[in-house]
């Protein structure tokens, strides 16, 4: 069974997701980066590996939303440059980028970004098996549910795509919302 098929079929994988995001801190509204724009903290070449490592981390799917759907990568950038982001955030961020291209330029491509898909999950999987790997993919994974889950009010989870895919019905008052 494919994940996706196995996250859109049980409520359990959904709810796991919710919390997944949950347990990352509560922010304020992100400043997401729309995908035409000039990146505030990546490089333009950063922004390419990551939106690449996170279409492959929440892959689109035929009835669900992907990294792309959401503009995860836009949602990073926007929360990496907040103030009161962690810089060891920042850090962890950009140096899984570095390894990720040193990783495609020992399979002979220019970037990550430049990988096919299979050659990508190729060298995400080898990237794993480094010892500091685990926190990168934890982060990415956080940042990438938060764009996918989390309340629009924050930034992410553009026109409650997430949500609606998640058949999760927000409770009320909302973040930042009187309910009067």
């Amino acid at each position: 069974m494919k994940r996706r098929t196995f996250l859109a079929a049980t409520g359990a994988g959904a709810a796991g997701l919710l919390a997944l995001a949950a347990e990352r801190r509560w922010r304020r509204a992100v400043v997401v980066t729309p995908p035409d724009h000039a990146p505030r903290i990546l490089s333009r070449a950063e922004w390419g590996t990551l939106a690449a490592a996170q279409d492959r981390l929440l892959p689109s799917g035929p009835g669900s939303p992907g990294a792309r759907e959401v503009n995860a990568v836009g949602y990073l950038d926007g929360a990496l440059a907040e103030a009161d982001t962690d810089p060891a955030d920042r850090d962890r961020v950009k140096q899984g980028a570095a390894r990720l291209d040193a990783l495609a330029h020992d399979r002979g491509a220019t970037s990550f970004a430049d990988l096919a898909e299979a050659a990508r999950d190729e060298a995400l999987r080898a990237f794993q098996k480094e010892d500091d790997a685990g926190e990168w993919f934890e982060t990415m994974l956080g940042y990438t549910l938060e764009a996918l889950l989390g309340d629009p009010i924050h930034g992410g989870n553009p026109d409650e795509i997430g949500w609606r895919w998640a058949g999760h019905q927000p409770g009320w008052p909302r973040p930042g919302r009187s309910g009067t």
